[in-house]
């Protein structure tokens, strides 16, 4: 199978993972109440909880094909930004396989220590009800 047709199936695959979380989402959001509330509520059979269990695993799902995605381009990402730096530098840029690939683990160790730090910050800070 030719790298284009991957890709191509790739991003069908994303699409229909992305409709598939809007519509959990909105399933979540709006058709069940509040979820203090929702006790007892289910659609399908699968109460309001289960229905955030499958919205959490959609969405892990569409986080890792995206990350797919990414890894599937990021040849032509790098090309790009070396190509507008280059630009406002007036001069060409090029980066080899190896600079690409440190790139890439570079900007994914970012993001990742980003997003924890972010989630760490958040379970110091969550505060229960105050007791009556």
């Amino acid at each position: 199978m030719s790298r284009t047709a991957v890709n191509f199936l790739l991003d069908c695959f994303l699409l229909l993972v992305l409709v598939v979380l809007m519509w959990t989402t909105a399933v979540v959001q709006f058709i069940f109440p509040a979820g203090t509330t929702a006790a007892g509520w289910t659609l399908w059979g699968l109460d309001f909880n289960s229905w955030q269990r499958v919205q959490g695993f959609v969405f892990a799902v569409f986080l890792l094909s995206v990350l797919v995605h990414l890894i599937l381009h990021w040849t032509w990402v790098c090309g790009f930004v070396a190509a507008r730096i280059g630009k406002m530098q007036g001069r060409h840029i090029s980066t080899n396989e190896a600079t690409r690939t440190v790139y890439g683990v570079a900007m994914l160790a970012i993001i990742l220590t980003v997003l924890g730090t972010a989630v760490f910050m958040a379970q110091l800070m969550v505060r229960a009800p105050a007791a009556r």
